[in-house]
């Protein structure tokens, strides 16, 4: 009897000795190597917001039959955290995405005083209760989940999206990993009333999307036409401090600046007697832009300003995406808006101006409230 048990023990390590292995290799191709690279680079980056950084949170990568060719399960997986080895894990099902990109997983219990919990749910597929143990078991409560490497083939339209814009998937993938952590771990806390690591405004409950696209941004030719030039302001002041860095010129850049705070006034005085739906109310459309600028603007900010200072892509290529046709325009106004301001005060004046936004009490405290006022007073203090 004893020696029977001895030869299962003895087959079983071999086993899961060989589907390590089998794992292990299955994130040492040239491809998925220069996707962990990547992710090493983007998190060897000092924070550009208040506290946060990629290098505290783990990422979970799968390598199964989507990319590898392999059965469905066990899914081969590995656990991915900054300055440590991969950790290769076998899961009992593949994680379900959120998105086509990633997925979200967040093993903490829901507090007693969650906002927009209904809207959230949509982001979270929770993984089967084996799978939730086996995470668990590895220290990993809360993980972005992405496939390594990033194959665009299976991705449909998207793909061929991303194929004819020559999309880098390494890069893709880092400044996913950034962007949707920083959701993760410093949004969806302080939304869903669970522990926190991360400082997140109170005052932030999420709009309807959708409405303020078309009815703040869109309702009129006339509003349309407003804020494509509001953002013509802007992109002049960011060029006047990045488009030679040689010579940066932040008076004129402040001048833009200033013209950007009295052309945003000027068109919010045309939505004034529109609103959107925030949950069972109603609200303006300037605090409703406030709070997509806090929500996604400041996100897409961090994942521009570390993947450009990890080196894997440039300011000149980020100006191109503000520069564009995006409909949700906070993608646009809200980066744009932070790059002035650091450009303006530079990064250590800036990194108290997220911390101040980060713990602000209301919208005179957010992105558009700290550019209005930080601006002013830069203004005033060259008269």
């Amino acid at each position: 009897m004893i020696r029977t048990l001895a030869l299962l023990l003895a087959a079983t390590m071999a086993a899961t000795a060989e589907a390590q292995s089998t794992c292990r290799t299955a994130f040492a191709d040239s491809v998925s190597v220069r996707e962990l690279r990547a992710f090493d680079r983007v998190a060897a980056v000092p924070p550009v917001w208040d506290g946060y950084r990629l290098a505290r949170h783990p990422l979970l990568l799968l390598a199964d039959s989507t990319h590898h060719g392999g059965p469905v399960t066990p899914v081969c997986a590995a656990i991915w955290k900054a300055g440590a080895r991969l950790r290769i894990v076998e899961l009992a099902a593949r994680p379900a995405f959120s998105t086509a990109l990633y997925g979200m997983i967040d093993l903490d219990p829901v507090g007693p005083h969650a906002r927009n919990a209904t809207e959230l749910a949509a982001a979270f597929h929770q993984p089967t209760p084996v799978v939730a143990s086996a995470l668990r078991a590895q220290g990993v409560r809360r993980a972005i989940v992405l496939n390594v490497p990033l194959d665009f083939g299976p991705l449909g339209a998207l793909g061929r999206m991303l194929t004819t814009m020559k999309a880098d998937p390494a890069l893709l993938h880092a400044d996913l990993a950034v962007h949707e952590s920083f959701h993760l771990h410093t949004q969806f806390p302080a939304w869903l009333d669970q522990h926190r690591t991360y400082a997140w405004p109170a005052w932030d409950v999420q709009p309807d999307r959708r409405q303020l696209r078309e009815r703040c941004y869109a309702g009129t030719t006339e509003l349309s036409a407003a804020l494509e030039s509001e953002i013509g302001t802007l992109l002049a002041a960011f060029d006047a401090l990045y488009a030679d860095s040689a010579s940066p010129d932040p008076v004129l850049a402040l001048a833009h600046a200033r013209r950007f705070v009295d052309a945003r006034a000027a068109r919010r005085r045309l939505q004034d007697t529109m609103s959107v739906a925030r949950g069972a109310t109603r609200i303006s459309c300037a605090l409703a832009e406030d709070l997509m600028e806090l929500e996604e603007g400041t996100t897409q900010w961090i994942g521009h300003a570390t993947t450009v200072r990890a080196g894997l892509t440039t300011l000149a290529r980020q100006r191109g995406s503000y520069a564009g046709k995006q409909p949700d325009a906070y993608y646009r106004t809200g980066p744009l808006q932070l790059w002035i301001l650091e450009g303006l005060l530079g990064r250590d004046a800036m990194r108290r101006v997220t911390a101040s936004i980060a713990r602000s009490a209301g919208p005179d405290g957010g992105v558009f409230g700290q550019f209005a006022q930080r601006t002013l007073v830069l203004a005033d203090a060259r008269k």
